[in-house]
């Protein structure tokens, strides 16, 4: 079984993928996990992880993608397999990103919460410094609206990402 589990900034999906790990579920982090999403520039070229790309990530000028020979072989290699992943866009046209790689997998879940929510576990998180500027919270306000609207629109099963972490395993490994 593959499942992947989608959810904005803020939603807990590192904190979960770590719980699953400790079962010894295979759970993999899109955040964490080397190589499955890469920042390319508007072109596609790959842009490096150095101090000037991430100023040009800061800006929003870089584009998250999937390296879809990555997951493939994650995908082929792993059974069952849960990928946690933020709601990437892919290229213009969303090429390589989540709304692509939806179909690789079994089952595709939302981890939804509200705006009060995000907005503190992105305050107060330690994990990630991703959310403490005010126009980063923004940009995820506006992620969870279009992504809220999205997931619905697709059919995605949404999952209150304020359950407690063991109702929610249970939830997307049944």
């Amino acid at each position: 079984m593959k499942v992947l589990i989608i959810g904005i900034p803020g939603t807990g999906k590192s904190h979960l993928a770590e719980k699953m790990r400790r079962k010894n579920i295979t759970a993999v982090d899109a955040d964490l996990f080397s190589g499955i999403v890469k920042l390319v520039d508007k072109y596609g070229r790959p842009l490096g992880y150095n101090s000037k790309d991430k100023a040009i990530r800061a800006e929003g000028d870089g584009i998250d993608v999937f390296n879809l020979r990555t997951l493939a072989s994650l995908l082929k290699e792993n059974d069952p397999l849960y990928v946690f992943t933020f709601t990437v866009e892919g290229q213009k046209g969303r090429k390589n990103g989540v709304l692509d790689i939806m179909k690789l997998f079994d089952k595709v879940y939302y981890l939804k919460a509200s705006a009060s929510v995000i907005k503190h576990r992105l305050k107060t998180r330690s994990s990630n410094g991703y959310g403490k500027k005010p126009s980063e919270v923004k940009q995820v306000m506006w992620s969870k609206r279009e992504w809220d609207a999205k997931a619905e629109k697709l059919g995605l099963k949404a999952v209150s990402a304020t359950l407690p972490a063991e109702e929610i395993i249970k939830i997307i490994t049944s």
